[in-house]
């Protein structure tokens, strides 16, 4: 699917994970801020592009 970016919206803010139990971490990675952007024709309540996400 092909979407088109509109404009940028801010921050947004992917959460740490931690779902591999045993994995010799105790606790989970850094939560990664990514810039977030429109999507033209849908509403931000409904769906955002974040960078590096996709293709």
């Amino acid at each position: 699917m092909k979407v088109t970016v509109g404009e940028k919206l801010g921050t947004a803010t992917e959460p740490p994970c931690d779902d591999t139990p045993n994995d010799g971490q105790d606790e989970p990675a850094a939560p990664a801020s990514r810039t977030a952007y429109a999507v033209e024709g849908v509403a931000p309540g409904i769906a955002i592009g974040v960078e590096g996400v996709g293709s």
